[in-house]
């Protein structure tokens, strides 16, 4: 089996400077570095992850949590989330939230396999969340926000894009306009309502509660939302669905 040291007696450096190349340090010169990446490719050397992980107390390995594949937003953040982890030398981990994904999740955690954790569907009762940062793990919350969490939150401006359809559908002419919220939990549907109810309450549009509906962003609720909508006396002339699913 080809050891670093083989690499190391290829290249005509030191076993050091191998670990630093393959660690990704800067503290190698380009063209000693690129003698290097030259000797692995040559001598087909593979890591030992086991043996990194022992010495480095890294795994190389980032956990993501999504609530479900089935939801188009949510393959479209793993792919680019994966392509970014492989960009800088890591691998994913992807569990789903619903059925075991979460309980196995904790497992991971608790056992040290993960070097962090990226999660994308979380409200302030997600048990992993909170567990990843009782262990001091790097979290990183990303689409929706857990207010008084100590970790980086990168969301997009929900209240806004409520607010543009407002906007959109007030200019278009629309007066009896309806609201297919999402679930109270999700930050995504609240700022999103927020922001749709503000702004039409901004430009003198009423929103009765006879066409304000809450789903769970799933096709049935939007279905049982919208067929109701459709059967009262003044059925709405456009709606907005607190995510692709719900429409």
């Amino acid at each position: 089996m080809v050891t670093s040291h083989d690499v190391a007696r290829a290249a005509g450096v030191s076993q050091a400077t191998v670990s630093r190349v393959l660690s990704g340090s800067p503290r190698v010169a380009p063209k000693t570095r690129d003698r290097v990446l030259e000797a692995l490719r040559q001598t087909g050397y593979t890591p030992n992850l086991v043996a990194r992980a022992m010495r480095t107390r890294r795994t190389g390995t980032v956990g993501v949590v999504v609530a479900s594949i089935t939801n188009p937003f949510y393959p479209q953040v793993i792919e680019a989330v994966a392509s970014q982890l492989a960009a800088a030398g890591s691998r994913m981990i992807l569990w789903i939230s619903e059925g075991t994904g979460d309980e196995s999740a904790l497992a991971a955690i608790r056992q040290g396999l993960v070097d962090g954790v990226l999660f994308t569907t979380v409200t302030k009762r997600s048990r992993p969340l909170h567990e990843a940062l009782e262990r001091n793990a790097p979290v990183v919350m990303l689409n929706r926000a857990v207010d008084s969490v100590g970790a980086d939150q990168v969301v997009s401006d929900n209240a806004a894009g409520g607010a543009a359809v407002a906007a959109y559908f007030v200019q278009a002419g629309h007066r009896r306009v309806a609201l297919i919220g999402g679930p109270e939990y999700a930050s995504t549907a609240v700022s999103r309502e927020q922001g749709y109810v503000g702004e039409l309450l901004r430009r003198g549009v009423r929103l009765p509660p006879s066409r304000r509906q809450r789903g769970d962003f799933t096709h049935a609720s939007g279905y049982d939302a919208m067929r109701a909508m459709l059967r009262s006396r003044h059925p709405p002339t456009a709606v907005f669905c607190a995510n692709d699913l719900s429409a």
